[in-house]
């Protein structure tokens, strides 16, 4: 690994511009314009991960400029960071070298990652990228499987009211309590929002809460504002699952 000096970090900070997380590089901020992200979710999510990560192997799905990937392997857990753009993974590998941290690090679209893996991961991080995925259940669905002992979660919600898991009618033409606060409810963005082109799916808190259970995970545990802790229940992952077509649809693409 290459000792990097304080010339050639700077240089490689303004290389791999623009930095989708602000990182501390030997004292030097990756993107001093936004100085607390995603830090303020770190924040919320750290004190749930043990504090000695040795011989425990972690998944950070969407990683960015690798933030979370980067914490962790600082307290010893082995990492693999996945990411669809070659600048993402570019930063994580620079920000690990100059850190002197071990991260496995993968370039690959992240539908053809969980549809061809079948690894079991102790910790998964899914972190600000579930709103960015147009076949985002597809993705939730399988890291429930990948998922040893706990999923961090974070998307983009739509309020802060109270949550509803209603009594749905046996009859589909009574259709009156979608309008109820709070129920489950997940918008769609047809074009760019907050100036980005990605950006699909804004959801209320009871419809994050419901995907989670409905793709095999209990209900999670909220962190922050916009933050979630999900434990996987195994014992839900049967063959009658309703999640259970992601088989069908791995067949497809083998």
């Amino acid at each position: 690994m290459k000792k990097q000096t304080p010339k050639t970090i700077a240089e490689g900070i303004e290389r791999l511009q623009p930095w989708f997380h602000n990182i501390d590089l030997a004292g030097q901020p990756t993107d001093p314009q936004n100085p607390d992200h995603p830090r303020t979710r770190w924040d919320a999510i750290s004190a749930d991960l043990p504090a000695d990560m040795q011989g425990k192997t972690v998944l950070d799905l969407g990683c960015a400029s690798g933030y979370f990937a980067l914490e962790l392997a600082a307290r010893g857990a082995h990492v693999l960071a996945v990411d669809w753009e070659e600048r993402a993974v570019a930063q994580v590998q620079f920000a690990a070298e100059v850190l002197e941290l071990e991260i496995e690090c993968r370039l690959q679209n992240i539908y053809a990652f969980v549809l061809a893996n079948d690894q079991v991961f102790d910790y998964v991080l899914f972190m600000g990228v579930f709103y960015h995925l147009r076949h985002p259940l597809l993705v939730t669905d399988q890291l429930a499987r990948m998922t040893r002992e706990a999923m961090f979660f974070q998307t983009v919600l739509s309020n802060h009211e109270d949550t509803v898991d209603p009594e749905l009618p046996d009859n589909f033409s009574d259709r009156g309590l979608l309008a109820t606060p709070g129920f489950p409810a997940l918008y769609f963005l047809e074009r760019r929002f907050g100036g980005i082109l990605n950006n699909w799916f804004v959801s209320n808190e009871s419809a994050v809460r419901a995907i989670l259970r409905s793709s095999g995970f209990h209900d999670p545990r909220k962190r922050g504002e916009d933050c979630f802790v999900c434990l996987p229940n195994h014992a839900a992952l049967t063959s009658d699952h309703p999640a259970w077509d992601l088989q069908a649809i791995r067949r497809l693409v083998d």
